[in-house]
């Protein structure tokens, strides 16, 4: 068994720590079907390679009902973005149904 440690003094956005992970695993593809078979409505899961000034990566976009969610940047606007809240009791529901181990799901 390998560690990962991550040192998150800083916090870590969800994206970004989602796609350097995705790029640890031998079949990302694998990952994503996975993300995008877990029975979210309207929700999917995509990775995109990416290169910024000759850095090469992986971007991670979530659509919900068609639409990307970005991280809080300067490209998030919340006011002009709408979407549903979700209950707590909710996700403990979608979370139950969900094609998971139950050791996942805990």
């Amino acid at each position: 068994m390998k560690t990962l440690y991550l040192e998150c003094r800083m916090g870590a956005a969800g994206d970004m720590l989602t796609a350097a992970l995705l790029e640890l695993l031998p079949d990302p593809k694998q990952f994503i079907d996975k993300m995008n078979s877990l029975g979210l409505n309207d929700v999917t899961v995509s990775a995109e390679k990416v290169a910024m000034q000759g850095i090469v990566g992986t971007r991670m976009h979530v659509c919900i009902h068609g639409e990307k969610e970005f991280s809080k940047d300067i490209h998030h606007h919340h006011e002009h973005h709408h979407h549903h809240h979700t209950s707590l009791n909710d996700i403990e529901k979608m979370i139950s149904a969900m094609p998971l181990s139950d050791r996942v799901k805990k």
